[in-house]
Formats: structure tokens, sequence, C-alpha cells
């Protein structure tokens, strides 16, 4: 898992420029969902198999988390990170970035702390089914409402947010 997070972040690295932030974005966002629905699918065959591994298939539940971990990290991973230093004004560029990781990290709090409580209510595959769902979200929201920034200045980027 480690190598996978290495070469998405080298991957990423050097293709934010050429593709685009929000191209980033999309890609990352739809490997995500198909991580996590492949993850919810082979939970739910294996919870109606009677917790015995669903025949054949046992390459994907490793297969599905590497494609969740690799695209995260090529785009959702890394992007947003950059984007708070393209968007943000100067003068609230501290605040903001404070305010936006301390509630990254709050949600990553949130997540974890109430893993248990819905795995116990959705089940496994519900809650990776539900993880799908959030990450099918982002791909509309970064097609809709995330702006591309490549190839722009700053001064450029601050002026279509005045």
């Amino acid at each position: 898992m480690g190598v996978v997070l290495v070469v998405s972040c080298t991957i990423s690295s050097f293709y934010i420029d050429k593709l685009g932030r929000k191209i980033l974005l999309i890609l990352s966002a739809v490997g995500m969902a198909v991580g996590m629905i492949g993850l919810g699918t082979f939970f739910f065959l294996k919870e109606k198999n009677d917790n015995v591994n669903p025949e054949g298939l046992g390459w994907l539940p490793l297969t599905a988390l590497m494609l969740f971990v690799f695209a995260f990290n090529f785009g959702y991973g890394p992007v947003p990170w950059l984007f708070m230093g393209e968007i943000l004004p100067s003068h609230v560029k501290g605040f903001g970035a404070g305010l936006s990781t301390s509630f990254n990290w709050f949600l990553a709090f949130l997540l974890t702390k109430s893993f248990e409580d819905f795995k116990n209510h959705l089940g496994l595959s519900g809650c990776y089914w539900s993880l799908g769902v959030i990450s099918a979200v982002a791909v509309a929201f970064s097609v809709l409402f995330v702006p591309e920034t490549k190839g722009k200045t700053l001064d450029e980027i601050q002026k279509e947010f005045q």
C-alpha cells in the first residue's frame, strides 16, 4: 500500500500542471467511487455467503483498496491543499488555510469515530457503498463547482473570485 501511495503522489505531481486540477479531482473521485463500490460489493457477497470468501473474488478487496488509495492520492489528496494557496486571497490565506485544515481533520476524526456505529447499522457493504456514493457526489461537485486554475497566474485566479 505504501508503494501505491508513493507512486500515485509521484504521478500526480507530474500531471497536475499538464492535465489541470479539475480533471485530476474528477478522475480521483471516479477512482475512489469505483474502489469503494468494489469493496462494498465484496463485503455484500461475503455477508450473503455466511462470512465465507466469495469464490474467485479473493483479489477484489485488496485491488479495490489499492484503487481507492491510488485515486485519492492522485487527486483529492494533494489538489485541495494546492487550491488553498491559489484561491484564498492573501489577506485571509493563513486563517482560511487553518480553518480548512481544522475542518478537514475534524471530519476525518468524525468518520473514524463513527465508522463502528455505521458498520453496526449498515454492515460493511453499506459503509463502503455509502463512501462510494459520497465519492460520486464529489465527481459532480468537481464538474459543477471547481474552477480550473491550470495555466493561470495567482493574480488571474484572484481576480476571478473578486
